[in-house]
């Protein structure tokens, strides 16, 4: 009898620990980031789930082909479903990735720089539209890329009810004449995630098996 108690306690410690790792792989987590984001937005907004067509990205301003060094004066907006809890409430967030060319935001407030692309403020997290210039690169036989995350936030403080969306694409220069078509990106949850968890459920409880025999 003893030797059964044992076996249903360890069964269930075993069934305990996979529900806790299952939790904290699975459910995204909580923060927030009203300061800005760095590097782990570059695949997109994942802690906000995958990307949603409810919002979209709208950049305003570039021409069809830069100029050398020359400076453009744009405009991104946020466009969104996602209703905004107040006005004084967090609306929405970005980062900018650019290979080539320099930012400067319009409000310097709105904008910050940190690991290597423009991302928003704690008072730029206010808005869903934001103005910079871009200043193109000397060279304008090459193309710059243009990698965008938009996320619409509801301001209620976690990921729930949120809305991402992205742009990506190249810009040319007036010299430049290649292929400026984009490789197809799946910012989305991967099904091989799901597949491992799986697996490592699996083996968990086979190794409870196996200690139980």
């Amino acid at each position: 009898m003893a030797n059964l108690k044992d076996m249903l306690l360890m069964l269930k410690r075993v069934a305990y620990l996979s529900l806790i790792f299952l939790l904290i792989v699975i459910i995204p987590p909580s923060d927030s980031f009203p300061n800005g984001v760095g590097k782990e937005a570059s695949s997109g907004c994942l802690c906000h789930g995958s990307n949603s067509d409810s919002t979209n990205l709208d950049l305003v301003g570039l021409p069809e082909k830069f100029e050398s060094n020359t400076s453009y004066y744009l405009n991104l907006k946020l466009i969104s479903e996602t209703e905004i809890a107040s006005e004084n409430s967090t609306k929405g967030g970005f980062r900018i990735n650019v290979s080539h060319g320099e930012i400067v935001f319009e409000n310097s407030s709105h904008g910050d720089f940190i690991e290597d692309s423009w991302t928003h403020t704690e008072e730029g997290n206010k808005f869903r539209t934001w103005n910079f210039t871009w200043t193109s690169p000397e060279d304008n036989s090459s193309s710059v890329e243009f990698k965008i995350f938009g996320n619409a936030v509801n301001g209620n403080g976690d990921p729930y009810g949120d809305s991402w969306n992205y742009l990506d694409f190249k810009l040319g220069g007036v010299e430049y004449f290649e292929d400026l078509s984009v490789k197809e990106k799946d910012y989305q949850i991967q099904t091989y995630e799901a597949i491992i968890l799986a697996v490592v459920f699996i083996g968990l409880l086979y190794t409870a098996f196996k200690a139980i025999k």
